[in-house]
């Protein structure tokens, strides 16, 4: 494993220094081989996790980012290194940000809250020290990864109560990169986007007030919107924050919201007016004049009224179609992401086959070193069972051996007694009958006077006697002879 694990982070290595010397642009089998790397190396543990990460700067931004969410399961594990990571230097150069956007992007759609941090912590990076909004470079990063689809990644994130000066920073930071200007002088959203970020800042009040900078920038590019979204802005002009409403009416011309209808009313009149100078004209040409007849005049009112009818039901089919024509570019943006999504999710899918195989094979081989080590426990287990009868042998056989030992001893010990007793009354007889003649001397030599022949004799028996112990082995202290 630890060998295969050198080999995943050497691997991972060269693919960096090729993408750099490739100046972060890859071929799609190097894409591929990028993102096996990646999934293998954040299969390790921490320490991949934390290889990955310090690589995905070395990588294309948009290879970074999908590796980043196509491995979600593993980093997510260790959130905080995770974050603390994406606060490292090298994540704050330009297409550090860009990665950071682009992995908020791709993770909006799976974990929201996690990705919300990572925005916000790209746009407080991009502060700037005086003026109002980030630098060209910074707001054309925001729109080139939050605007597109129609600004759908903004509308899946949770803007948090709790981070007011940043996710007001956010919307704002928002509204200033889709309605500024890019470097040919061109609006960096379409005006597509630029109505669906509208309404999607128009959601979040709490968190909406531009500066007049914003504002300014607002009312510029509404001039250049072509007369259906201008419509179509106007009837929901109404509906606007008051932040938003202002410069709207101001670029249109209007004070207050009410005023839309007004000048929607007065724009219908005047090509009413049109229309029936211009039916009046023919009329007159065609037909002799006819006076003093009430009947012509209701006639002229009645086609008055008529047109008047017709002009506002064509106006309300052109909202009604212009509202259409919004709804299936609406569909068409979230078929193209459902269309991305089913497409990482077949990623995510296959990712996960393969995971699963490499699991399957793990625990085809764990079953089989546990069953070698299972066969291996009953071996050993036998061997001990053998080795314990074997000890209870000979435990018996110690103990027979034993108790024979024990039974000649004591039988040994009891005829040594016996034998000693029966030497040591021979010898008190055989001493017996060598001292008796001796005793009998003395014993009447008791009744004898004492003489000097008496002295001698008694002298010489006691020698005799003497003589007698020493023969047999018994030592007399004071003895010489």
């Amino acid at each position: 494993m630890t060998e295969k694990k050198e080999e995943l982070l050497e691997r991972l290595g060269d693919l960096r220094a090729l993408s750099k010397k490739k100046k972060y642009r890859l071929a799609r089998p190097e894409h591929d081989e990028v993102m096996k790397t990646l999934s293998s190396v954040s299969l390790i543990g921490l320490e991949g996790i934390k290889a990955a990460l310090e690589a995905l700067p070395d990588l294309p931004s948009d290879t970074g980012a999908e590796g980043v969410a196509g491995n979600w399961a593993e980093i997510s594990v260790h959130l905080e290194e995770f974050l603390k990571a994406l606060q490292g230097t090298r994540y704050k150069t330009e297409l550090g940000k860009r990665l950071r956007l682009l992995i908020g992007q791709r993770l909006s759609s799976k974990v929201p809250e996690v990705a919300m941090r990572v925005i916000l912590d790209v746009c407080n990076d991009m502060t700037p020290a005086k003026k109002e909004f980030p630098t060209s470079k910074d707001l054309n990063l925001i729109n080139s990864t939050l605007l597109v689809d129609g600004a759908s990644v903004l509308t899946r994130l949770p803007l948090d109560s709790g981070l007011q000066s940043k996710s007001v920073q956010l919307v704002s930071y928002c509204l200033g990169a889709g309605f500024s200007l890019g470097a040919k002088g061109k609006s960096l959203a379409t005006p597509q986007t630029q109505l669906a970020l509208i309404r999607w800042a128009n959601e979040q009040p709490k968190f909406l007030n531009p500066g007049k900078e914003i504002q300014g920038l607002i009312a510029a590019r509404i001039r250049d919107w072509n007369d259906d979204l201008l419509k179509l802005l106007g009837s929901e002009l109404d509906a606007l924050h008051p932040s938003l409403r202002d410069p709207i009416n101001g670029a249109l011309g209007k004070s207050t919201g009410s005023q839309s209808q007004v000048g929607s009313a007065v724009a219908a009149a005047s090509v009413l007016n049109q229309k029936v100078g211009h039916i009046e004209q023919t009329a007159y040409d065609s037909a002799p004049l006819q006076t003093g007849t009430s009947r012509d005049v209701k006639d002229t009112y009645d086609v008055l009224y008529e047109l008047g009818l017709l002009t506002n039901y064509i106006k309300q089919m052109n909202i009604v179609l212009n509202r259409s024509q919004e709804d299936v570019a609406r569909l068409e943006r979230d078929l193209r992401q459902a269309k991305v999504e089913l497409g990482v999710t077949s990623r995510e899918k296959e990712e996960a086959k393969r995971r699963c195989s490499v699991v399957e094979d793990k625990l085809a081989e764990s079953l089989a070193r546990g069953k070698k080590l299972e066969q291996s426990v009953n071996s050993h287990q036998d061997q001990i069972e053998n080795l314990k009868s074997q000890v209870v042998g000979a435990e018996n056989r110690h103990k027979e051996t034993l108790e024979s030992h024990r039974a000649h001893a004591d039988e040994l010990s009891m005829r040594i007694a016996q034998e000693g007793d029966h030497r040591l009354a021979t010898f008190r007889n055989k001493l017996a009958g060598m001292l008796r003649p001796i005793a009998a001397n003395l014993k009447e030599a008791r009744s004898m006077e004492m003489t000097p022949e008496l002295g001698i004799a008694m002298r010489t028996q006691l020698r005799q006697m003497l003589n007698i112990l020493k023969s047999e082995g018994i030592a007399i202290d004071g003895d010489e002879t």
